[in-house]
């Protein structure tokens, strides 16, 4: 059985699952594109709304730029959480952009993040 066949099979089984559940759903897309598949690739977009929960909030605008997706106001998204430190949200998402300054920011603040 050829790897398609493979996975023709076994998207049949797990058909049920695609529509019920769409991190389950944009991540299998993924998945068999990658194994030459014929399908629609999940947008950005719908990577990032899959994605963006487990995602530490200071982070998620820095991450929606790495994906291509545009935040009109980033000072207002990163003061949307009360709980975040929204200056280190806006270097993380200026770091991204190319700001060596805020990069060295984020590079200290580093630290707390990987814990």
């Amino acid at each position: 059985m050829g790897r398609q066949e493979y996975v023709r099979e076994i998207l049949n089984v797990y058909s049920d699952l695609l529509g019920m559940s769409k991190p389950i759903n944009v991540a299998t897309r993924l998945t068999i594109k990658y194994l030459g598949m014929d399908v629609e690739v999940p947008s950005n977009k719908e990577v990032f709304e899959v994605i963006k929960d487990d995602v530490i909030p200071d982070l998620r605008p820095a991450m929606a730029e790495i994906l291509g997706i545009p935040i009109s106001d980033v000072q207002k998204e990163c003061e949307r959480y009360k709980f975040i430190d929204s200056k280190a949200c806006v270097a993380a998402y200026n770091a991204v952009k190319g700001d060596k300054e805020a990069e060295e920011y984020v590079k200290q603040k580093n630290n707390n993040w990987a814990q």
